[in-house]
């Protein structure tokens, strides 16, 4: 069954459409409930303010795994376009992190590593990868990146009627 820290679960404002017609970007924000619950609230308050063209769709639970969870946190990672980790000083040790961005990298969801203490050592995932980079935490750079990692992902996503493994030209 799965557990909730009161403490790791900030009140977050949700995106009532934009009105401008542009549609934003479904974000899985991936971090270490147990220490970045402010980072968390953070970039969802920026997600939501005025000119933000992405959406945090779905988040990090601290969750013991139980039957059916993993299938669970595969479909919730089926409702978003991309994947921000927000890095912390634990997020190495983390294993609600590393269990979602493992899923992550087999699905091959396009994602961004968010450098999110600008004075802290932070730490990149278990399962990052040796070129995954950190990106720091300034609005317009970590839009742009997002923006560039689901532009790349949907350039080589295999069309619904092709064999799998091959690309759009």
């Amino acid at each position: 069954m799965a557990t909730a820290c009161p403490a790791a679960r900030p009140e977050i404002p949700s995106k009532i459409g934009r009105g401008d017609g542009v549609t934003a970007l479904r974000i899985f924000a991936c971090f270490d409930s147990g220490h970045d619950a402010d980072l968390h609230a953070l970039f969802a308050k920026q997600c939501v303010a005025p000119g933000s063209t992405l959406s945090v769709d779905d988040w990090s639970r601290e969750e013991v795994p139980h039957a059916g969870w993993e299938d669970k946190l595969r479909g919730r990672m089926d409702g978003v376009d991309a994947v921000v980790v927000i890095c912390g000083e634990h997020t190495v040790a983390a294993s609600n992190v590393n269990r979602e961005f493992s899923i992550v990298q087999e699905q091959g969801k396009p994602y961004v590593l968010l450098w999110g203490r600008r004075s802290a050592a932070c730490t990149k995932p278990f399962a990052a990868k040796p070129n995954d980079h950190f990106y720091t935490w300034i609005w317009d750079v970590l839009t742009s990146q997002i923006d560039t990692a689901v532009r790349m992902r949907s350039s080589v996503e295999p069309v619904a009627s092709e064999p799998r493994g091959l690309g759009r030209r």
